[in-house]
Parts: structure tokens; C-alpha cells; sequence
């Protein structure tokens, strides 16, 4: 099984990306659990929070995998809880970092904020997309991961992510 994560700062179409995706490799998604935990909580966390949203994503990640198919996009991963806790908190717990030590993936897709900021209850930095992008980008670059970086709009953005996703399932 492929295991395709989409990934990149707030507002940059990671769901609907995932979405149209697995419609397109007519495979299956999964959502971002941080969503569900917060919008339980209504939409406040503290740094605490953040391990439970980690052993939630782990959690819904493990389901996903243990089912079948050739291919699965991730609206997310633990990447995404790793940073925002070091963006907001200076630190990161261990076992989250400890976890993303032993998960492997096929490919990262990183959403490039080209696209305008859709406000949402949940989301924080609107000013802040380029910065939090390039805190992406370096994550993945010095965990030498393989990634791209998903730039356009509407249908130019899924032809370029599906294009990624094709060469990673010819590659082998």
C-alpha cells in the first residue's frame, strides 16, 4: 500500500486536496484528527492537548492502513503536531517525535499558501502561511523525506499532485 500524506500550513486546500485525490485514485482519505478533538472542545487546546490530538491522528492513521488498497492520502500527519507544538510551545513531547521516527511514508505533497486564506474558527495564522510553509519545507528536508511542493489553483493543483502521486505507483 502507497501511503501519500498532504501536508502544509493553515488554509492551503490540504483537505480538499486529499479528497480529490483519493476520488481520483478512487482509493480512500483520512481526515485530520485535530479537527474532531477541537471541534469537541470547542475549538480551544492548551499543550496537553496536543499529545491526545497526536495519539488520536496515530490512532486513525493504524485503522486506516490496517485496510485495504493500493493507495491512502492522509489529510495529515504527525509532522503537522511536531511543529505547531514547537511553533506555539518552543518544545515538542517525545513520544510524538518518537513516532515520527518510526512511520514511513511514500510521498509528502506540501501545499504551497497560494491559495486565499479561507477564515475558520480553528485556524490561527493567516499572516504567518509563508512562514509556517518554510518551517515545512525544512522538516521535511532535513528528515530527508520524499516530498513535493503542490503550487496552483483548482484543477492545476490536483493535475499537479496527481501527477506526483502517478510517478511515485509507476516507480514501484
Amino acid at each position: 500500500m502507497k501511503k501519500i500524506v498532504i501536508l502544509g500550513p493553515e488554509s492551503t486546500g490540504k483537505t480538499k486536496l486529499a479528497m480529490e485525490l483519493a476520488e481520483a485514485f478512487n482509493s480512500r482519505w483520512v481526515p485530520e484528527y485535530a479537527r474532531e478533538y477541537l471541534n469537541k472542545q470547542g475549538g480551544a487546546y492548551n499543550e496537553v492537548d496536543l499529545l491526545e490530538i497526536a495519539k488520536g491522528q496515530a490512532r486513525i492513521e493504524r485503522e486506516a492502513i490496517s485496510g485495504k488498497g493500493e493507495i491512502i492520502f492522509f489529510d495529515t500527519d504527525l509532522t503537522v503536531i511536531k511543529i505547531w507544538s514547537k511553533y506555539k510551545y518552543g518544545r515538542c513531547h517525545r513520544w510524538i517525535v518518537r513516532q515520527l521516527n518510526r512511520k514511513s511514508y511514500d510521498l509528502y505533497l506540501l501545499t504551497y499558501p497560494d491559495i486565499p486564506w479561507t477564515p475558520d474558527s480553528l485556524r490561527e495564522h493567516p499572516q504567518q502561511r509563508d512562514k509556517i510553509f518554510s518551517i515545512y519545507l525544512k522538516e521535511l528536508q532535513n528528515r530527508n523525506l520524499p516530498f513535493k511542493i503542490i503550487k496552483g489553483l483548482g484543477k492545476n493543483r490536483l493535475n499537479k499532485a496527481a501527477s506526483a502521486v502517478s510517478n511515485i505507483l509507476v516507480s514501484g
